[in-house]
């Protein structure tokens, strides 16, 4: 009879312990009566630590609102500009993305430069990555987009701190609203005064191009899915030399942020036209 009760106990240990041991707790869950919102906060979670890059992300809500913050050093310390995207790369071809609301730049401690961002994601995000475990993570950044491969000892770890504030907002009978889709359309890095600056400074007018006078020259090419300028296309039937130099230049584009719609990265075409002239030596280029 001892005999059979021992080896129940220890059944019910066995059943029991997984869950004590992989249940995740929240570092902060409170409610503030003057706002009238609640307020939740997991422990940081380690993504990355080796000598190249460090990265601990931590999951936020504030009543309604679901935040992303990231925390690191190394690889991915670069300013993060409004709309720029933070892609998490998860099992099963998931994948979430969240979004910068501002501009947000590095830090200089001590030892290295270090970045604090902080990005918002919608419930779906928070219930995606509930559901499966994270692969690798796309930083994308003013002038950069830099992967960053989790430590497979951490892989697991951010679903259960999503799944742990899920449930806290469900036993506060909290209902995340459901934020209407959000689009933009593709943008050079760092706004359109850098993209023109870039443009400036790689132009180098042909030596047919006639001073005094204003060129109107049309531009398409398309933006992929990961930021990637391609498929350039110039109209400008006036000048052979014009047409090759820009084509060089545009070759010559860093990644750009992709256009966002339905909460995820798309393909784009951009079209523009670029006001060119020429003033003796000097050219300029306008949009």
């Amino acid at each position: 009879m001892m005999r059979r009760r021992i080896i129940k106990a220890v059944i019910l240990v066995l059943i029991v312990f997984p869950i004590s041991v992989f249940a995740q707790k929240l570092k902060t869950s409170s409610f503030d009566p003057k706002a009238k919102q609640w307020y939740f906060e997991t422990f940081p979670v380690n993504v990355k630590s080796s000598p190249s890059a460090k990265m601990n992300i931590t999951l936020r809500a504030v009543d309604t609102t679901v935040y992303l913050y990231m925390k690191g050093s190394g690889v991915g310390t670069s300013t993060v500009d409004k709309d720029d995207q933070i892609v998490l790369l998860l099992d099963n071809n998931a994948k979430v993305n969240g979004r910068s609301l501002k501009l947000q730049a590095i830090e200089y401690g001590d030892a290295l430069p270090y970045y604090e961002h902080e990005y918002v994601i919608s419930l779906k995000d928070l219930e995606t990555l509930g559901r499966f475990n994270l692969r690798s993570v796309k930083k994308f950044a003013v002038g950069a987009v830099e992967d960053i491969t989790p430590d497979a000892k951490n892989l697991t770890a951010l679903k259960q701190a999503s799944n742990a504030l899920l449930e806290a907002l469900k036993k506060e009978k909290i209902q995340l609203e459901r934020p209407s889709t959000v689009s933009f359309a593709p943008a050079f890095p760092g706004g359109k005064d850098v993209y023109v600056n870039f443009l400036n400074r790689n132009f180098k007018a042909p030596e047919e191009m006639k001073t005094d006078v204003q060129l109107n020259v049309k531009i398409k090419f398309t933006v992929l899915e990961d930021g990637t300028p391609t498929a350039f296309q110039v109209q400008a039937p006036t000048y052979t030399g014009l047409d090759r130099e820009l084509q060089r230049i545009l070759g010559r584009m860093p990644k750009w942020k992709p256009a966002f719609e339905n909460n995820k990265s798309v393909a784009r075409q951009v079209e523009q036209t670029l006001k060119i002239s020429k003033l003796d030596t000097t050219t300029k280029i306008f949009l």
